[in-house]
């Protein structure tokens, strides 16, 4: 009897048990079916955005291509612009340069003029200077030798240089070397 005993309690447990475990297995059968309908729609869609995503990233790369191109066209045609700047700056400064000259070249005096014209200064100086030193000869010749200047004969006898210690020691000497002559 316990072992009918216990047999009664074991289903009795057992019942509720296998009750859950079929509407479990039902619920599952219901999810795998809704998986079964739904999944080849949702991968499909997947896959569709994959390619999307795939064709816009070829858009972008081919986006940032042309980008690049337009850039370095821009930065062509600055170079060129300041290329252009730099050759219209050189010829109109050479242009400038150019004008002056011929300015100063039709405003200037006639050069043939200028060179006769210091010729004849120079020749007039010249003259000047030739008559001014026969002038000054003949003056000197006729002029008396002041005694004070006049240079002692060749044959006298040169004074001896006094020594450093002398000189500094001895005070120094206020008379004139070569008194002047009195009348």
């Amino acid at each position: 009897m316990l072992v009918v005993l216990s047999l009664t309690a074991v289903l009795a447990m057992a019942l509720p048990t296998l009750q859950q475990l079929s509407r479990t297995a039902h619920s599952a059968e219901q999810l795998l079916e809704t998986l079964n309908r739904e999944l080849p729609r949702t991968l499909e869609s997947l896959r569709l955005t994959g390619s999307e995503l795939a064709e816009l990233g070829e858009e972008v790369s081919e986006g940032l291509h042309s980008a690049s191109q337009v850039v370095k066209q821009v930065d062509h045609s600055l170079s060129s612009t300041r290329q252009q700047a730099r050759q219209i700056h050189v010829a109109s400064r050479s242009t400038w340069v150019g004008l002056r000259a011929a300015w100063r070249t039709f405003t200037a005096p006639d050069p043939s003029a200028q060179k006769r014209s210091t010729a004849s200064k120079t020749r007039d100086r010249t003259a000047t200077k030739r008559i001014s030193g026969r002038q000054n000869y003949v003056a000197r010749a006729h002029r008396q030798p002041r005694p004070s200047t006049a240079l002692p004969p060749a044959d006298a006898p040169s004074p001896a240089p006094e020594s450093p210690a002398i000189a500094s020691d001895s005070a120094p000497d206020r008379t004139p070397a070569n008194p002047p002559p009195e009348n």
